[in-house]
């Protein structure tokens, strides 16, 4: 089951059965050819199967091998953010989201979870500036346009936050969580 799981986000069974092999399986010896070099999404997938093993530091190898391969390959800064959030590195993670936005600027994952990171660090005006940037870049991601929403309702602007939610509803039409929370912040404006 792993080496199909494996198989699926690798480039093929050389490539999955190098990263099982890597990872401490036993596998069957493999012929190194250029079909067996791993991608940046392999070293995410076994950075991402490390941490969940909890060897964040072959976990970490992995993740920065995949940004060093690949600089622009947004997931392994992702990831590599998640594994230092789950350490409660939290300067870690806001570090490595902003080497992520030198190279991706426009890359609305990293603004979002800079975003988050900003909120657990108390910036909430710098939040909001990642989170707008998030909402904007991908108005299709209801996640992000409702986080901007609440984001801009704590910052005690709740009708900027009406105006996010109602023109997102205009896209995400059967979204319960926005329609509610549209209502919770124009049942107390009218309070």
């Amino acid at each position: 089951l792993l080496l199909e799981f494996a198989d699926k986000y690798t480039k093929g069974a050389r490539g999955a059965q190098g990263l099982l092999a890597k990872a401490g399986f036993e596998v069957a010896p493999l012929k190194i050819d250029a079909a067996s070099v791993p991608l940046a999404a392999d070293l995410v997938f076994l950075g991402t199967f490390f941490a969940t093993r909890r060897r964040v530091a072959d976990a970490e190898t992995e993740l920065r091998a995949a940004i060093a391969l690949e600089p622009r390959f947004v997931p392994a800064y992702v990831n590599l953010a998640d594994l230092y959030r789950a350490e409660q590195r939290e300067p870690d993670v806001r570090s490595v989201l902003e080497e992520g936005l030198k190279v991706a600027p426009d890359d609305a994952s990293l603004h979002y979870a800079l975003g988050l990171a900003l909120i657990r660090a108390q910036r909430q005006a710098d939040a909001l500036t990642h989170l707008e940037r998030a909402a904007a870049r991908a108005p299709e991601n209801a996640r992000f346009v409702y986080t901007y929403a609440v984001a801009l309702h704590s910052a005690g602007r709740p009708r900027e936050a009406a105006a996010v939610l109602d023109k997102a509803l205009q896209r995400h039409a059967k979204d319960r969580d926005m329609r509610e929370f549209l209502e919770q912040i124009r049942g107390r404006s009218a309070r």
